[in-house]
């Protein structure tokens, strides 16, 4: 590994135990205007990871872009879906198959792997039920169905929609460099864990793509008509986007309509102010935990939270529980 892999990145959270500090989680925080003015930040923001599912907004106008959101009469629902990393819960199955039978596309089509839903309950019911998980149940299948709903639409080829030079993931390459100011062919790929292409960016640069996501400017028209589409979309239907008790759905359904957000796996996040920055957030050591009070106190510190977040305790301090449920010890920010 290069030695300047994380350079510059900074303690963001502690985890404590018996009133001792057991772990440190660092990394880097970018909070950028869209136009592109560092307005604040912690480490090296020029810092550069993979967006990973902090891609799926900007994946997902490739619906709105084509014209296929129109022609298919999608609703705000089904853009959520799209650009969603959801727990497989059933409303979140029941939206994957609506999308694909809009498409006219089976779900056979999906390419992005088989495994349990991410929600205990949900792969509980179905292990009751006496049912096997399958592709709709993969966080990423609402992705996957919306990248399949534009290539049905276009005429493009199905069965190789995930290689990085066919002509969807083209687009979505051109879509991730408009926001993130950046020539598309200059963006490194690697493959998601869906084996949809990822995008290696700078932390700033995934602030850049959220405010431009959350306010719609700097842009062409026609991709500040997407951002407004997609931001629309997930901020309506906050639980799509994610699911019961996770962070991105917590954030947007307590945020008063001010915030859009989207993590990503390996501790990334990329949230919206609508109005007007974006901030983007890469824990080091791809902690998830350390999110919640990490995002939380940059909100805090930023003037962002609301009335509706003021009553999010998990925002400050995430509790540490043992099998037994007792509380052990605690994640907080340790940063002003």
């Amino acid at each position: 590994m290069p030695e300047s892999a994380f350079e510059g990145d900074v303690p963001l959270a502690v985890a404590t135990r018996g009133g001792h500090v057991e772990s440190l989680h660092r990394g880097t925080v970018a909070v950028v205007t869209p136009e592109g003015e560092l307005v604040a930040g912690l480490g090296n923001g020029s810092q550069r990871t993979f967006m990973r599912s902090s891609a799926k907004p900007f994946q997902a106008m490739a619906l709105v872009l084509t014209g296929a959101a129109d022609a298919l009469e999608l609703r705000d629902e089904d853009l959520a879906i799209a650009a969603s990393s959801h727990s497989g819960e059933p409303g979140h199955v029941t939206a994957v198959k609506r999308l694909l039978e809009k498409a006219g596309v089976p779900p056979e089509a999906l390419r992005c792997g088989t495994h349990t839903p991410l929600n205990a309950s949900a792969a509980r019911a179905l292990q009751s039920a006496g049912e096997d998980p399958s592709p709709v149940h993969n966080n990423c299948s609402g992705k996957h169905a919306g990248m399949l709903a534009a290539c049905c639409f276009m005429g493009w080829p199905l069965d190789t929609y995930l290689q990085p030079d066919h002509p969807l993931q083209r687009l979505n390459r051109e879509v991730l460099g408009t926001f993130v100011g950046r020539d598309p062919s200059d963006i490194d790929l690697g493959v998601d864990g869906c084996g949809v292409p990822v995008f290696h960016v700078a932390v700033r640069e995934i602030a850049l793509a959220f405010a431009r996501l959350a306010t719609g400017r700097s842009l062409p028209p026609e991709f500040s008509r997407a951002a407004s589409r997609v931001r629309t979309a997930m901020m309506t239907y906050p639980f799509l986007v994610a699911g019961t008790g996770r962070f991105d759905t917590e954030l947007m359904s307590a945020a008063d309509g001010r915030l859009v957000a989207k993590g990503g796996a390996q501790g990334g996040e990329g949230i919206g102010a609508l109005d007007g920055v974006g901030i983007g957030i890469k824990i080091s050591d791809g902690s998830s935990q350390s999110m919640w009070p990490v995002a939380g106190r940059l909100l805090e510190r930023l003037d962002l939270s609301t009335a509706g977040l003021a009553g999010q305790d998990h925002l400050r301090r995430v509790e540490l529980r043992n099998h037994a449920g007792t509380v052990t010890g605690a994640i907080e920010a340790c940063f002003s």
